[in-house]
């Protein structure tokens, strides 16, 4: 990153990056580990949940953890990504403590959107992201990684907890060529800002559309939502087609336990055009009788391969949508 890049950030950013940073307080390393780029972000105190509140995030919830920046080590490929939660003695926690984490590269822009670069999502219902170790995202050393994370109470309470965010790695002496991808995000509501909503009564569908800014590929993607969804589908407008659609695997009283990953590997990759629009919809069914103050979300991440020889699009500072998510993703 150019050293005026690092002012400006020591500059605007100093104060949350201080309550982040300070001794006690919630810090992130980047290091490279076993073949992989580990983001490593606590320590956290979980308490536990109160009876009959357990699962109900939107009513109990730990504050959200500052924002948190490294700079990328080294040179490589990212293939994928998996979460881990260990407490202070190295134990596995449960991913079900995991709210979210999101890991955003600020030098590049999204997909479908004007904001900064979603590398990885995770929720509690997140499994392990796999890519082929042909196909890669091209990261550069120096390059910023912005984090935001939060956890929940579970079952029981754990000390020192740990996120680890592990990105299968190979380095830039390898050669991938054609092969290198990106990854995309999508959600429901409008690309900046929060992103959680207030489901009503009954049955509620949410929905947004755009036009991806370049032509490619879609690899793969999976899903976020919470509590009470019943069905997550995606789809090409403009031709009038259902490119995926799924109900989620959820527990009895309606907690989410997997979205199903939707891979396009045997066809290298479902084709996607910058002319068309493109929608992604949840719907809740909400049985309890009241509102359920933003306990909706309704997220897609993938991986993109763009058409041969198209670049990626740059950033805009001047973007709503990006001035918005800067100010949104920094805030303390």
């Amino acid at each position: 990153m150019h050293l005026t890049r690092r002012i400006i950030l020591a500059i605007l950013f100093a104060p949350a990056l201080a309550h982040a940073q300070a001794g006690g307080k919630i810090t992130m390393t980047a290091s490279m580990n076993r073949g992989d780029l580990v983001l490593d972000i606590g320590p956290f105190d979980v308490p536990a949940a109160m009876h009959g509140e357990h699962g109900d995030d939107h009513e109990m919830m730990m504050p959200e953890a500052p924002p948190l920046w490294v700079l990328v080590p080294a040179s490589g490929w990212l293939h994928g990504y998996r979460v881990e939660l260990t407490d202070q003695d190295g134990h596995s926690v449960p991913q079900a403590v995991l709210h979210h984490v999101n890991v955003i590269a600020t030098q590049r822009r999204e997909l479908f959107s004007g904001i900064m670069l979603r590398v990885a999502a995770a929720g509690p219902e997140t499994g392990t992201v796999s890519i082929p170790s042909l196909i890669g995202y091209e990261a550069h050393a120096g390059d910023t990684l912005l984090v935001r994370s939060m956890l929940r109470p579970g079952d029981k309470s754990y000390a020192g907890v740990h996120i680890l965010v592990r990105f299968p790695f190979t380095s830039s002496k390898a050669f991938l060529g054609d092969f290198t991808i990106s990854p995309f995000y999508m959600d429901v509501t409008p690309p900046a800002g929060g992103h959680a909503f207030d489901i009503p009564v009954g049955r509620s569908e949410w929905f947004w559309e755009a036009k991806p800014a370049i032509s490619g590929r879609i690899i793969g993607f999976s899903g976020h939502v919470h509590r009470y969804a019943t069905l997550f589908k995606f789809e090409d407008r403009t031709a009038n087609k259902i490119i995926w659609q799924a109900r989620p695997d959820t527990t009895p009283d309606g907690e989410p336990k997997q979205i199903p990953i939707k891979r396009f590997l045997t066809t290298l990759g479902y084709g996607i055009s910058a002319d068309h629009v493109y929608r992604l919809t949840v719907v809740y069914d909400n049985p309890t009788g009241a509102p359920i103050v933003d306990g909706g979300m309704g997220a897609l991440g993938g991986v993109f391969r763009p058409s041969g020889g198209v670049p990626w699009p740059a950033i805009d500072p001047s973007d709503k949508d990006y001035k918005l998510d800067v100010w949104a993703m920094w805030r303390p």
